[in-house]
């Protein structure tokens, strides 16, 4: 399956992104070293992580070391999640090619295409092992490129159709803040809605039963997404799957 691959993750790219999560937590501690370990985790898997697992336990100690001494974090490193790079079109430009920008992305792509969900989120369609999938993923920026994280889920075309088939009462249910599923899009992906920190989300995940039986448990092989971020889905569900259809 294409979420089980594994690819090499440069210990710069794992610092930078430890510095940015590190922005996020107020206090310290070993519990806080804890979170961003398993943050890391999810994002780029635990082979990933382990390569560098003195690195980042360094760069958390050093991060609250200066904290302490009052001393702040990079500028760059401060920023990197929610500031846009230096060549970013101006946002109502932006906004204003959004619509047209999936179908232009799925003409560049040929056989696939790309769409933004959020700032960090994309769905796109690519070929593994010469099969089709539909993947919806958390990215990761560096040096102006954007690039897969191990926090999303792929989809073949028979569980893309079961999805889209779903998508109106997913909606619905999003805007109600009421739960809904789990569907099955297959023997071990799901699609459900449920309500986590106070949010409703839609979450696409694989499942697992322990030795082989009983309940079905969540893993980590999986996307979340808010009301705006499926909408946006929604929008570009045509696109995507005209792109699916191109063998």
């Amino acid at each position: 399956m294409a979420d089980a691959v594994h690819v090499p993750v440069p210990e710069e790219v794992i610092i930078e992104r430890t510095r940015a999560l590190l922005g996020e937590y107020s206090g310290g501690g070993a519990s806080v070293a804890i979170d961003i370990m398993q943050d890391l985790r999810e994002e780029f898997g635990n082979s990933a992580v382990g390569e560098h697992q003195k690195a980042v336990r360094k760069a958390v100690d050093d991060h609250f070391t200066r904290t302490a001494k009052g001393v702040s974090e990079a500028p760059a490193a401060a920023r990197k999640r929610d500031d846009p790079p230096a060549t970013a079109e101006p946002a109502a430009k932006k906004k204003a090619k959004t619509t047209a920008s999936a179908s232009a992305q799925a003409q560049a792509g040929g056989d696939t295409c790309r769409v933004e969900i959020s700032r960090e989120i994309f769905a796109s369609t690519q070929f593994y092992n010469g099969k089709k999938l539909l993947s919806i993923r958390k990215h990761f920026q560096k040096d102006g490129q954007w690039f897969p994280t191990k926090k999303g889920i792929s989809l073949t075309a028979e569980q893309w159709e079961t999805f889209c088939g779903v998508s109106a009462e997913v909606a619905a249910c999003l805007r109600g803040g009421r739960d809904f599923g789990p569907v099955d899009l297959s023997r071990s992906k799901k699609v459900k809605v449920e309500t986590y920190k106070g949010r409703c989300l839609a979450s696409i995940r694989e499942y697992y039963q322990k030795n082989g039986e009983g309940e079905w448990l969540p893993t980590q092989k999986g996307v979340s997404l808010g009301l705006d971020q499926w909408a946006k889905l929604e929008e570009n569900m045509g696109v995507l799957t005209g792109s699916m259809a191109k063998a």
